[in-house]
């Protein structure tokens, strides 16, 4: 992940495998923790099976693993999303995020982190 702010707390990141499952807490393929240094975070997904699937990161600052959001929503910690996705007003579809794997090749992401709108 690039275009952290700061290098406080950690990157969060679940890799989900379905429209269903997107961005849903507990509902993950996987997940990872990294710590941040010099604003950026390299996050791993161990033990990943072949198949379709989206990731979904946040950038949580005070460390707490809730993805803080103000006034109407209004993200107050970084996210990002596989494919560099964009939703309106919301996460956006599984499949705008949505990338495939063979389960066999070691594969490397990098997704740019936003805050606010």
């Amino acid at each position: 992940m690039r275009g952290l702010r700061s290098d406080r707390g950690h990157v969060r990141g679940g890799l989900y495998g379905s429209q269903a499952t997107f961005t849903h807490g507990g509902q993950e393929v996987a997940t990872c923790s990294a710590a941040i240094a010099n604003g950026v975070a390299r996050c791993r997904f161990e033990s990943v099976p072949a198949g379709r699937f989206a990731i979904g990161m946040m950038h949580d600052e005070d460390d707490d693993t809730v993805f803080d959001q103000g006034f109407m929503g209004i993200p107050e910690e970084g996210y990002g999303f596989s494919r560099d996705a964009r939703g309106t007003l919301g996460a956006p579809s599984f499949d705008s995020a949505a990338f495939d794997y063979d389960g066999r090749s070691a594969r490397s992401l990098s997704i740019t982190m936003r805050y606010g709108i």
